[in-house]
């Protein structure tokens, strides 16, 4: 019988190989950032044409490569990086493996020019299919240059799946954000299709991070600062009210290695426990140092997952380092002894001291839930006969229903007549009750008030702005302003006068009338942010959540205690709306509780 087992052709092993490494542009994207920063590159240039499907060339200024080296690089499992096996448990490069260059050789064509500084001249090798065109000396700068032409042009079917550009390129962004994250003292530049998306200056970390995630979020930036002899902790997270509701603004770098770890992000949600809404995302950029020994990175082909040696201390240590920074931050109401300065932990590297240090958080911590008006429900809760005597002076108003009112239907089931005097008052600053017919209502307050601004501001006309003394600038990451620029035609609609100054920076000349004395740049960011994943084209969609992100942010929020007037302004405008039972949501806005209702409640009681 014949052998039928064979060795594969090396280009078909390369090809299958590529499918591992090389997935889409983005991957190709990615291993030659980390070959420029492994290079000891200090100036690195990023040109895309077509989302990468047509063109994808880097040019660094670092070591360059021998006429030996430049032909040997695109060799399987040809490396600097390792020699033995050991080697591979204290990496401290992002490269290691060697095998990204030959990979990528074998789906496209390459040019490579590269040059040594001891050298007079350089080297430049151009390889189509795994096969080696063309090597010859060429006249070029100190560094390498390398490109990479129509990708996968030899496997069409893996072309064939590539997503639309828009897609595709935001995977790229993605890749170029991620190392110039890592390395802000590297200069990075981006351009795609002629159009310049970064221009990134060496510069320290806080400066890279605004950079990247927009100017709009410095003020929200809480710094971290730990160290240990397990692990040292430094970077950025966000203050709440930055949060946003998708993952897109959350890094962690370790070793400066972009990874991905979902228990370390478990460490930083668990530390604004309380802080945050449900669906809400905190934004970070944190930086792990740890000893290259105590981790494995060889444990996927993107390299983006990594093992701790002592994940829990590392959890322990980063948990305790953002609670300490939001509570000294104001942002809870931890009480801590020691400075900024001080060491939090006070330990070298004992487990118990972790464990000790994690029961002090829980026993220092509170978090406050009350929002506005805390203070009076803390009031109420000491005092039994507060409430009481509250709603009893409230009791003796009257109020009117709106002469305004145009809702039959609430009408009806309300009882209300529009001249009837009704008796309101306000419970726990949340709700507001008025009395009528058929038993009580109740308005919740927030609710309400998110209804009447939505319905406003669908009614609003362009004219209807407050014009901004001094114009604003602000900034945004490339993506976010991209939805911004989208955006614009209906946010002028609701009454927004915005000017895009660059690709990332708008001048905010003039803001709806619900938003006056509010924060502008907080707002635009939740409305990219309820839009940025939109799959919707109609433009009146698009007005309807821009007007729900704004009514939502700017309502009048539980915890507000309201004088008569402001009740009866509330009730007046919600029963002048469309659809006043429900919020933009689709939450009830009202409730009733009718005279049966209340009265089988005292014979329940009393049986």
């Amino acid at each position: 019988m014949t052998d039928i087992i064979k060795l594969l052709p090396d280009a078909i092993a390369n090809q299958i190989a590529a499918g591992e490494v090389i997935q889409r542009p983005a991957s190709v994207v990615k291993e030659f950032l980390e070959n420029a920063i492994d290079a000891g590159a200090s100036e690195i240039n990023l040109l895309i044409t077509d989302s990468g499907k047509t063109l994808i060339q880097v040019s660094d200024n670092g070591c360059g490569m021998s006429e030996t080296d430049a032909r040997l690089c695109f060799e399987r499992h040809a490396t600097s990086k390792i020699k033995k096996t050991e080697d591979l448990f204290c990496i401290q490069t992002f490269g290691f493996r060697g095998e990204a260059l030959a990979s990528v050789a074998a789906v496209a064509q390459v040019s490579l020019s590269t040059k040594r500084t001891e050298d007079e001249i350089g080297t430049k090798i151009q390889i189509e299919a795994s096969k080696i065109r063309t090597q010859e000396p060429v006249a070029c700068n100190n560094g390498t240059t390398i490109a990479v032409k129509n990708l996968f042009f030899n496997v069409p079917a893996r072309r064939k799946f590539l997503k639309p550009d828009s897609t595709e390129f935001k995977h790229i962004g993605e890749e170029f954000v991620r190392a110039a994250l890592a390395q802000p003292g590297i200069g990075f530049t981006l351009v795609h299709n002629g159009n310049e998306i970064y221009n990134l200056r060496k510069s320290n970390l806080k400066q890279r991070v605004v950079a990247i995630l927009g100017e709009n979020t410095s003020p929200n930036l809480i710094p971290l600062q730990e160290n240990t002899s397990i692990a040292s902790i430094q970077g950025f997270v966000g203050k709440p009210q930055a949060a946003r509701k998708s993952r897109s603004s959350q890094y962690f770098f370790v070793n400066n290695r972009y990874i991905k770890d979902g228990y370390l992000h478990h460490a930083v949600t668990n530390a604004y426990q309380e802080l945050l809404t449900e669906g809400q995302q905190p934004i970070y950029a944190i930086y792990i140092s740890v000893n290259p020994a105590s981790i494995d990175i060889n444990i996927h082909p993107t390299k983006t997952e990594i093992k701790f040696e002592d994940e829990k201390s590392v959890y322990s240590i980063l948990f305790a380092t953002i609670k300490r920074a939001l509570a000294q931050y104001s942002v809870t109401s931890i009480d801590f002894d020691k400075d900024v300065g001080e060491n939090v932990f006070g330990f070298e590297s004992s487990k118990t001291n972790i464990t000790e240090l994690i029961e002090r958080f829980n026993s220092k911590n509170s978090v406050p839930t009350g929002g506005f008006g805390s203070e009076n429900r803390e009031t109420e809760r000491r005092n039994p006969f507060f409430m009481e005597n509250k709603i009893s002076q409230e009791w003796s108003k009257l109020y009117e229903i709106g002469s305004q009112s145009k809702t039959s239907e609430v009408q009806t089931e309300m009882d209300i007549s529009p001249t009837e005097q009704k008796k309101v008052f306000q419970w726990h600053e949340k709700y507001i009750i008025a009395t009528i017919k058929s038993g009580l209502m109740f308005i919740d307050q927030e609710l309400a008030h998110e209804r009447i601004l939505y319905e406003e501001l669908l009614a609003q006309t362009s004219n209807e702005s407050q014009q901004n003394l001094f114009p604003e600038t602000i900034g945004f990451s490339v993506e976010d302003a991209a939805v911004l620029q989208m955006l614009l035609p209906e946010l002028v609609k609701i009454g927004f006068y915005i000017d895009a100054l660059d690709v990332n920076s708008f001048l905010v000349k003039a803001t709806p009338l619900q938003i006056n004395g509010l924060d502008t740049s907080q707002i635009l960011q939740e409305i990219i942010n309820e839009n940025k994943f939109s799959t919707e084209d109609l433009s009146y969609t698009l007005r309807q959540n821009i007007a729900k992100t704004i009514a939502r942010r700017t309502c009048l929020k539980q915890g507000k205690q309201l004088l008569e007037t402001e009740m009866h302004h509330i009730i007046d405008r919600l029963f002048a709306c469309k659809n006043p039972n429900y919020s933009p949501s689709g939450k009830a806005t009202i409730a009733t509780f009718t005279n049966e209702e209340i009265e089988a409640k005292f014979k329940l009681n009393a049986s």
